[in-house]
């Protein structure tokens, strides 16, 4: 098939971006003709990419936004794709995958950053309602439950016209002796002291993933914990200077490292997020055995509240809850329990199980789009080479 993936960057920079080029590669394999619709070209450069470029008006960021889900649109339209794919704040398409939640609900749990910003609520708005409003919107595939929810809450859309898909997760590699070298080895190069407990908190977008909440929540711990902040944000330096005196020793701000190696070297991950459409984090976390305690606004607390390994917060603004759970967690046993069940809940979440779901929700698309066109499908194209 000829398929388009419309998204404003292909470059591995964050969640959205490397799922485009895991996808793109995937399409590639099975033998699709894939086009790229973007502001930038794919990088690494790839030559089995065609790409089609969507200019747009630079600044300001609300204009950027909105010339670039026109002119993609328009893009889109010209190309006669067998299948467009939308990915971000796109609309026109003909399959759109949502990774970020209704946007009235994304606002209103942060409301103070946005208590500025009506133009950009305006166009945000105004693209979510073209897009779920489009009758050529044959299918909408959401990496969550509590997103999928939003969205039907928001625009009414049909069980049979949504479905959830999560991503794959990565599996770490075993426990083992040479996992357990470099674990002693990520401490000591965090300043951690062998006897202390460490809750990881890993992210760039520090307020949204609740930060602040997780360092209020360590001040009232009675075990030994520090916490290991993963990560960087440009906004961050006011929350770092307002680190309270009695927390400081505790909290280690180590920047942008590996990840995954920091999650195999904790104890916990703290991760009390005002809005999460599912924090791949969690579920890395949860692969490596690592117990959770997690915000019930984030979509990955459906995995841990019904599988176990970790803990749902009933209140993520609650400095005491979270400092209970940690306590709960000082356990050796108990942390040890959580381990097995944490790494059950997240095993069956493999990419090949999520692009097998994904090959089938394309194929029926690419079905009723024919049948919508009156022309033939290409569904004998469909199956991976």
């Amino acid at each position: 098939m000829r398929i388009a993936l419309n998204h404003t960057r292909f470059c591995p920079a964050g969640g959205a971006e490397n799922y485009v080029l895991r996808l793109a590669e995937h399409l590639l394999a099975r033998g699709d003709e894939v086009h790229c619709v973007g502001r930038k070209p794919p990088c690494p450069s790839d030559a089995r990419l065609r790409f089609h470029r969507v200019r747009c008006i630079p600044f300001p960021q609300e204009l950027r936004i909105l010339s670039f889900a026109y002119g993609s649109a328009r893009r889109v339209a010209a190309g006669a794709f067998d299948l467009a794919i939308g990915l971000g704040r796109t609309f026109g398409h003909d399959v759109h995958r949502d990774s970020s939640g209704a946007f009235e609900s994304f606002r209103e749990a942060l409301a103070p950053r946005f208590a500025r910003s009506r133009l950009y609520c305006r166009v945000a708005r105004h693209i979510e309602r073209r897009l779920y409003e489009d009758p050529r919107l044959i299918h909408t595939f959401t990496v969550s439950g509590f997103v999928k929810r939003q969205i039907q809450e928001c625009y009414g859309i049909p069980d049979a016209r949504i479905s959830v898909l999560r991503n794959g997760v990565a599996q770490p590699a075993p426990r083992g002796g040479a996992r357990e070298t470099e674990r002693a080895l990520v401490r000591r190069r965090a300043g951690t002291n062998g006897d202390r407990l460490v809750a990881v908190f890993v992210g760039n977008d520090w307020r949204r993933k609740g930060l602040d909440r997780a360092i209020e929540g360590l001040r009232r711990t009675r075990a030994p914990w520090d916490l290991w902040v993963v990560g960087d944000d440009k906004h961050g330096r006011p929350l770092r200077r307002s680190v309270p005196a009695d927390a400081r020793s505790r909290v280690r701000f180590l920047g942008p490292q590996d990840g995954m190696s920091h999650l195999a070297a904790a104890d916990a991950l703290l991760f009390p997020s005002r809005f999460d459409s599912l924090a791949n984090v969690v579920l890395e976390a949860m692969a490596c055995g690592l117990p959770v305690i997690v915000s019930p606004m984030d979509g990955a607390a459906e995995i841990v509240g019904g599988g176990g390994g970790g803990f749902v917060l009933e209140n993520p603004a609650d400095a005491a809850e979270i400092a209970a759970k940690l306590d709960a967690l000082s356990d050796a046993p108990a942390r040890a329990a959580l381990e097995r069940r944490a790494i059950d809940a997240v095993a069956p979440l493999t990419w090949e199980r999520h692009f097998t779901q994904l090959d089938d929700l394309l194929a029926r698309a690419a079905r009723e789009k024919a049948e919508r066109r009156g022309t033939r499908s290409p569904a004998g194209k469909l199956e991976p080479v």
